[in-house]
Formats: structure tokens, C-alpha cells, sequence
């Protein structure tokens, strides 16, 4: 069975953007599209990374805070 990797990053992609906008949202925040849409590629730059030589890194807690804090 294959793996879409590109349809799973996708999906990724947009439900990080959407969280973003409804946690903007609920704290009654401004928010400016292209800053929704960076931190949500950022949060799903993990996905792509869990298929390269990096995934490794990409399970150890640090790497996701940091990525967590990089994507707010």
C-alpha cells in the first residue's frame, strides 16, 4: 500500500493553520494570514522530516517544543 506523503503533509499543513486561526480566534487576537500559513508550515515541516536521514530528531520532545514554540 503506498504512502502519500505529499496528501498527508497537506492535511497536516491545514489543520496546524486551522488551529492556529481558531486559537487567534478565541483569544480575540488579529491575526495576518501569511503568519498563520508560516507557522503552520513550520508545524508540519515535522511530517516531511519523519521520511528523511532527520527522523530521529524529529520524535525526541525537545525538537517538538522547539518546533511548537517556533510555530506560535
Amino acid at each position: 500500500m503506498p504512502i502519500y506523503l505529499d496528501l498527508i503533509w497537506m492535511l497536516n499543513f491545514g489543520l496546524d493553520t486551522i488551529l492556529l486561526m481558531l486559537c487567534a480566534v478565541v483569544l480575540k487576537r488579529n491575526y495576518k494570514l501569511w503568519r498563520l500559513l508560516l507557522g503552520g508550515f513550520i508545524g508540519s515541516l515535522i511530517v516531511l522530516l519523519m521520511f528523511t536521514p532527520f527522523s530521529h530528531l524529529m520524535v525526541h520532545p525537545a525538537i517538538k517544543i522547539l518546533f511548537s514554540f517556533f510555530m506560535v
